[in-house]
């Protein structure tokens, strides 16, 4: 089931209402995107709407996107999702312990995401093999990484640091800013990385030594791909 919900803010319950009624729905793949239109370029950020998610036996695949200026969308679930093994979020904002609703997660993509009350964004699971988190925002946000069977790690367009547990880390992919703290347990499993990075403004110490620390812990590292603005 696809859904595309387009409409004005003030419309935005009866954009939850429908998007909760999918999720009573007997499926395996849900997509629902809702994008709201602003009639007035005048207008203040309002404070988060919670959404509880009713959970869901069958559900294997979900994406769900929340594409507003003005405010934004809390997930959270009383349910799990037993079957959920792929999960893509765009624009959401997760209470602390959501992820732990999926037990069986595999896949999971995170675009502009954040936790509530916090600057750090906590991905801790246990099955989880393959993670994308992409940010676009310019605020610094610290990733908290704890996940014993990913194989593969990509960060795209993220500012702040990150502190990485992932013993089972086959492929690392860093694309965008030059990250201010990089700290892990070791890759002593990875055999693929690449960096692609670029500074927002003349490269420092800083940024030299952090490159220099994250390429220490490429012990195993088999293919190593680097942007030329790193070798510079």
């Amino acid at each position: 089931v696809s859904m595309s919900y387009v409409e004005s803010f003030s419309k935005k319950n009866v954009a939850l209402r429908i998007m909760n009624h999918a999720f009573s729905l007997n499926v395996q793949q849900l997509d629902i995107t809702c994008r709201f239109i602003y009639y007035s370029c005048s207008f203040k950020e309002n404070p988060g709407i919670p959404s509880s998610l009713s959970g869901s036996q069958t559900l294997k695949h979900l994406t769900l996107s929340w594409f507003s200026g003005a405010d934004y969308l809390i997930l959270t679930s009383t349910r799990e999702f037993s079957s959920l093994t792929t999960l893509h979020l765009y624009d959401i904002t997760l209470y602390d312990g959501f992820l732990s609703m999926c037990p069986n997660l595999e896949i999971l993509t995170l675009h502009r995401c954040r936790m509530t009350g916090s600057k750090v964004l906590s991905i801790c699971h246990p099955r989880l093999s393959n993670l994308t988190l992409e940010n676009e925002d310019l605020r610094a946000v610290t990733v908290n990484v704890v996940t014993p069977q990913l194989k593969i790690l990509t960060i795209s367009k993220c500012f702040g640091g990150y502190q990485i547990s992932a013993p089972e880390l086959a492929s690392l992919i860093i694309k965008g800013h030059c990250p201010c703290m990089f700290s892990t347990d070791g890759f002593h499993s990875l055999e693929n990385a690449q960096l692609s990075l670029h500074y927002l403004g003349l490269p420092n110490s800083s940024d030299a030594s952090t490159i220099v620390c994250l390429l220490q812990e490429f012990h195993n590292v088999k293919l190593l791909s680097l942007s030329m603005e790193i070798i510079q």
